[in-house]
């Protein structure tokens, strides 16, 4: 499976999302051949990724990993049913019966991004359902989510999906 990150390969990530993007905006503009254009920016997704991901690593990520796979995906399980108590590494650690130092790196190589990095994603994107509803304030939402104030959320939401909250709302509800 190929799970491109913004850390694994920051160069092709870019390109994956400006690509993405431009198939959601040919979607959204419905004009004359719109699905042709949507075709071909896949395919030119397809292309860059089959130039440019080094498949090697990747297939040496997989196979190093076989007798943790289980337990990674219970952590991820374990991290998405508790992201907005924002677990700590340990307590992530030991569920899976891991030490810390040990389940950190090998949840890096498993997801790609380190535990807080993951942890933030999964809090960003249970933030995103609440921007949607303007009755919500970005503090409330920032709140809802377990981050310590808006300042922090407004920073980790910026690293996330590379719009302040505010634009997010701005873009979604119109």
């Amino acid at each position: 499976a190929l799970h491109l990150t913004e850390d694994a390969a920051p160069h092709l990530h870019q390109q994956a999302v400006q690509l993405l993007q431009a198939i959601r905006d040919e979607y959204d503009a419905r004009q004359a051949v719109c699905e042709s254009m949507m075709y071909a920016r896949l395919l030119e997704l397809l292309a860059r990724i089959g130039r440019e991901w080094d498949f090697g690593q990747a297939d040496a990520r997989a196979h190093t990993l076989p007798i943790h796979r289980e337990k990674m995906l219970m952590a991820c399980d374990y991290i998405r049913a508790h992201c907005l108590e924002a677990p700590s590494l340990e307590t992530v650690a030991g569920y899976v019966g891991f030490s810390k130092f040990h389940f950190d790196r090998l949840f890096k190589q498993f997801v790609g991004m380190n535990y807080c990095k993951y942890l933030n994603h999964e809090r960003i994107a249970r933030a995103e359902a609440l921007l949607i509803d303007p009755d919500i304030t970005i503090t409330q939402a920032a709140m809802q989510c377990g981050f310590s104030s808006s300042t922090a959320f407004s920073r980790a939401f910026r690293a996330v999906k590379h719009c302040s909250p505010t634009e997010y709302r701005r873009m979604q509800v119109g």
